[in-house]
């Protein structure tokens, strides 16, 4: 009888993850194997868990009959006990399935993943962490399926869990930010923008400005895709708000995206009253790409062309041909745009009768358009 099984599977445990000779690892899982086939030794959670750590560490580098035996012993320790823990049935049901799926048992991984499904529909209980990270990375791989209605599943077991832990507000603000995420590419934009706003006010509440800005920069690219543009503009003018209010991101790539596409909606929105304000952001956000080292980025070539809009809204058509020249010669910019922003240069020169340079923009417009055709 070992004096101490629990520690000694931990030790096998530990042990485990640092082999990589197969005479080693096959006398780890030996030794494991026989601690969990004592009979003489006393049941406990403790024990069933001590267990499932040895199978999980020697999953990547056993024999897999003998490692699922390991899985299979600890599954009988639970139930022996007597004491049902949702969150060690999620774990070792999780931990198992990889194993079936490492070596090609795919009717025992989809087994398990039933089990842990049934979980995730029914169960209204308590959970631990262990149990929502196993539901969360179960989210992810149906994700990753495109198996919308079974991540959602997932999710929502997940979220009721993470929502219901009042002590710490940046693990729920995290964990916003991940299920919006999924959701959002999900396209479930419905079920995320409430979350998204939840996570939004979370942010402002624990000060931290930069996720409050970055939220609100999603959720106006959201509020956009949906036609909402009163919103997206609320959105963007809270996000510049707590940006400028914030030093630290004064100068950052976070407040040149969102600078950006407020200048951007300032000009879909044709409000010539607020031309003035759109080129002083217009102009923030040249001065802080380059100091970023993206003055050679398509970010860069697309807020120049914003900036030469600008100008030709304002009548200025020679600087907007200057504008639309300089964004069309950046190094990085798409071919397809640098040819439509040639052709942009090329009318503003003809506005102020500058014909040469007008036909020289021309022309160099129709050799991007060649080059881009050839290259596709």
């Amino acid at each position: 009888m070992t004096a101490d099984p629990i520690a000694a599977l931990k030790a096998l445990a530990q042990q485990a993850s640092g082999l990589t000779d197969a005479a080693g690892v096959s006398e780890l899982l030996g030794q494991a194997r026989t601690i969990a086939h004592d009979d003489s030794l006393p049941v406990s959670r403790g024990f069933g868990l001590a267990l499932l750590e040895a199978a999980t560490a020697l999953v990547p580098r056993g024999e897999p009959h003998a490692v699922e035996d390991l899985f299979l012993q600890a599954q009988r320790v639970f139930e022996a006990t007597g004491q049902h823990h949702v969150d060690d049935d999620l774990l070792l049901w999780h931990n198992l399935g990889a194993l079936y799926e490492m070596h090609g048992a795919i009717e025992q991984r989809n087994q398990t993943m039933a089990l842990i499904g049934q979980v995730a529909t029914h169960y209204t209980g308590p959970l631990e962490r262990r149990g929502a990270d196993v539901l969360l990375d179960m989210a992810v791989l149906y994700h990753r399926a495109r198996l919308v209605e079974p991540m959602l599943t997932m999710l929502r077991q997940v979220h009721r869990y993470r929502t219901s832990d009042a002590s710490a507000p940046a693990d729920r603000l995290s964990w916003l930010q991940i299920y919006t995420e999924l959701l959002l590419r999900a396209e479930r934009v419905d079920d995320a923008l409430p979350l998204l706003a939840d996570a939004i006010e979370l942010a402002h509440d624990i000060g931290d400005a930069q996720c409050e800005a970055s939220l609100l920069n999603t959720s106006a690219r959201v509020f956009s895709a949906r036609g909402d543009h009163a919103s997206e503009l609320r959105a963007l003018e809270r996000a510049r708000t707590v940006i400028d209010s914030t030093p630290a991101l004064a100068d950052t790539q976070l407040a040149a995206a969102v600078l950006h596409n407020l200048v951007g909606r300032l000009l879909s929105a044709r409000d010539s009253k607020r031309y003035p304000e759109a080129v002083t952001l217009s102009e923030r956000v040249i001065d802080i790409l380059p100091r970023l080292g993206h003055s050679d980025s398509d970010d860069f070539a697309h807020a120049l062309y914003q900036r030469a809009l600008l100008a030709e809204y304002g009548g200025d058509w020679a600087g907007a041909a200057r504008g639309y020249s300089a964004a069309a010669a950046v190094p990085k910019a798409a071919a397809l745009d640098t040819a439509e922003w040639l052709s942009l240069a090329g009318r503003a020169w003809y506005e102020v009768e500058a014909f040469d340079a007008a036909s020289e923009c021309y022309l160099g417009a129709i050799r991007r358009r060649i080059a881009a055709s050839t290259e596709t």
